[in-house]
């Protein structure tokens, strides 16, 4: 039946029901991924030992076969997943790449949390430990940008302060020299 679901078709041609018994006990049956080359190895694997000839060589009971088929299908969907971490990872870490200082260290967080949920999956992934590399080089850049930016930020308003007291004792000294020069005129005229 699987073989049928993924090809659309019957192992062995059924023009004659004499040919057909014939090829079904003497012929083995095509591999699926030999008729659609879609069907994923593993998948064609478990079909292929589903219809081998041998029953040794068969999954030990339809709930041994339905167990396969459930892993099957469980690792498909954490491939999935994995795969749509490692493609959130790359376009958070072009995204860093893109940007800098505290914008930079956001998208960094981003696939850094997407990194421990692959390792989490697949600790082997191939492409973790360049990820790693990568997100750790432009942290650093990220964070010397923010530290930068910063004492700019400290320069300016030490700068700022500095004209705003520099203004209060202009005013106070042309306050006092003002002053003075009002004494001076009144002692000159008395």
């Amino acid at each position: 039946i699987l073989f049928e679901i993924l090809t659309g078709r019957l192992p062995f041609p059924t023009d004659g029901t004499e040919h057909y018994f014939s090829l079904l006990y003497s012929g083995d049956a095509p591999r699926v991924d030999e008729v659609d080359p879609r069907v994923p190895a593993d998948l064609a694997n478990l079909c292929a030992d589903s219809l081998q000839r041998d029953a040794a060589a068969r999954p030990e009971s339809v709930k041994a076969f339905a167990r396969s088929l459930r892993a099957w299908q469980q690792a498909r969907v954490i491939e999935s997943e994995v795969e749509r971490l490692a493609r959130g990872v790359e376009e958070s870490l072009a995204g860093a790449e893109e940007q800098t200082g505290s914008r930079r260290l956001q998208q960094l967080d981003r696939a850094m949390a997407g990194i421990v949920q692959i390792e989490e999956h697949r600790p082997e992934h191939a492409a973790i430990r360049k990820w790693r590399a990568r997100a750790d080089m432009l942290r650093d850049r990220g964070i010397r940008e923010q530290v930068q930016a910063s004492t700019r930020r400290a320069w300016i308003r030490a700068g700022a302060i500095l004209l705003a007291l520099l203004a209060v004792v202009g005013f106070v000294v042309a306050g006092v020299v003002e002053s003075k020069r009002t004494e001076v005129r009144e002692a000159l005229s008395d």
